[in-house]
């Protein structure tokens, strides 16, 4: 898969220190950079939406009327 010029996240990954005397590597100028992505696509999740059809009397002769279910 071709690399992103705008990832979500970035993570530096330094090395602490040098593995060939032992020297903390804190400071040390950067020489080179490689870049490595990992895409990882959400696991798909069911969305549940619950329609409440509201019941009301009417003030005046208190007759009662339910709203409509919306039309999917």
């Amino acid at each position: 898969m071709q690399l992103t010029d705008h990832p979500d996240h970035v993570i530096r990954h330094l090395p602490r220190s040098c593995p060939g005397c032992g020297a903390s590597l804190d400071g040390a100028q950067e020489t080179e950079m490689e870049r490595r992505q990992v895409t990882e696509i959400p696991p798909v999740r069911a969305e549940v939406t619950e329609h409440r059809l509201v019941e009301v009397a009417c003030l005046c002769c208190g007759q009662t009327t339910k709203a409509d279910a919306p039309v999917p």
